[in-house]
């Protein structure tokens, strides 16, 4: 079975966030940056274990961090950039 990952691209108006199945990317949208989206998202693949981040707007990246702090259930949230 192949890792599922959530690729989230924080921009100024828009996220763009792919599901990654191994090394194909099997979704692509370009989304609003409200929660509704994100989770509606999560909701057709659940099975993500893991969210890599790729920080840009600093209002989007925070919008986006406080909710995987809660949507993730635990499960990793790896930021480029981070230490």
């Amino acid at each position: 079975m192949s890792t599922v990952r959530l690729l989230i691209d924080c921009g100024n108006t828009a996220i763009k966030i792919a599901v990654a199945r191994g090394s194909v990317l099997t979704t692509f949208q370009r989304l609003p940056p409200q929660r509704d989206s994100l989770d509606a998202v999560l909701r057709a693949s659940d099975d993500a274990s893991e969210a890599v981040l790729l920080p840009g707007a600093e209002a989007t990246t925070r919008a986006v961090r406080a909710w995987w702090a809660q949507a993730g259930r635990g499960r990793p949230l790896i930021a480029f950039g981070d230490e």
